[in-house]
């Protein structure tokens, strides 16, 4: 997500469902789990932000949308099975290879993350709802360590001013663009050298027929004497155009950290230690994303 988009979520958070079971709740009768650390990716369409915040770390709340079986979330809870039949939405259920897909209802809920700030005496908020703002059973502290979010969010190009980044795709396609539209007009070019024009002067007589479909024979009335028929020359490219081509293609290049040595090739005058720094280089211009993912596994 990060190198496509520019963007991606990692949720991080204790899990109370697994591990070794240490107890039963006597009450429900239900098995108590020690619990673990819960490492996961969180799609971009699922995951919304504060939107007021100009940096990750100002996230204020969070909202992650989950869907779930419309018969479970009845089960879970049967108190607010209208408003649950209200925000069904129909989903397809994959099935194995071969057989039918089967449609099923189900419904999206949000999870609901507040960092702990002054207004809820810093302990934080979290709870489940629906789009309409109904809420699913108690809304809780935040129990994530320090009352956190339990989100990280990581960007591949930051951007002044705003919490998401930007994708080195995103930079580097203006360039192809340009390469694109230099591209076509040489094509283009390449058309006109496979299509003769014959110039005709009509005081020449009748004009001769020309074998070649590609061919064309361009009539006109000349002046005084009549003109020898001669083939019309295509345009010709400007020697900067593969020069500019040249640069774009270079700018690419160096967006994505690639150079002569890392696809192999050296010179003479190039000793191995100077090829192993050139490729060296192209890795760090990839560093500050490593750092940042460091960053998370630490945390």
């Amino acid at each position: 997500d990060v190198l496509l988009d520019g963007n991606g979520v990692l949720k991080v958070f204790w899990d109370r469902t697994k591990g070794a079971p240490v107890d039963v709740d006597k009450e429900t009768a239900d098995g108590l789990q020690e619990g673990d650390v819960e490492v996961c990716v969180v799609p971009l369409d699922r995951f919304y932000h504060d939107p007021d915040a100009t940096e990750v770390a100002k996230y204020r709340y969070t909202f992650e949308r989950i869907d779930i079986p419309l018969e479970d979330a009845v089960l879970i809870w049967p108190a607010e099975k209208d408003a649950l039949e209200n925000s069904v939405a129909e989903g397809i259920q994959e099935q194995g290879i071969g057989q039918r897909p089967k449609y099923e209802e189900h419904v999206q809920l949000y999870c609901y993350y507040e960092k702990g700030t002054i207004a809820n005496g810093r302990v934080g908020r979290k709870c489940l709802c629906l789009d309409d703002g109904t809420i699913l059973g108690d809304i809780e502290k935040n129990d994530h360590p320090g009352a956190d979010l339990p989100y990280n969010q990581l960007t591949y190009v930051d951007v002044n001013g705003q919490s998401d980044g930007k994708s080195i795709i995103e930079i580097a396609r203006f360039c192809q663009d340009v390469i694109d539209a230099i591209d076509m007009v040489i094509l283009d070019n390449i058309e006109a050298h496979s299509n003769s024009r014959l110039l005709w002067d009509k005081r020449n007589g009748n004009s001769p027929a020309m074998d070649s479909q590609a061919g064309k024979v361009l009539e006109y009335q000349g002046g005084v004497g009549a003109d020898q028929p001669k083939f019309l020359d295509p345009p010709r490219l400007m020697p900067e155009l593969q020069q500019m081509r040249d640069i774009y293609n270079n700018e690419i290049r160096d967006l994505f950290g690639i150079n002569d040595a890392m696809e192999g090739r050296q010179t003479q005058e190039r000793s191995n230690a100077l090829q192993l720094t050139n490729i060296e280089y192209g890795f760090l211009l990839r560093k500050r994303f490593t750092n940042k993912y460091a960053r998370v596994v630490e945390w």
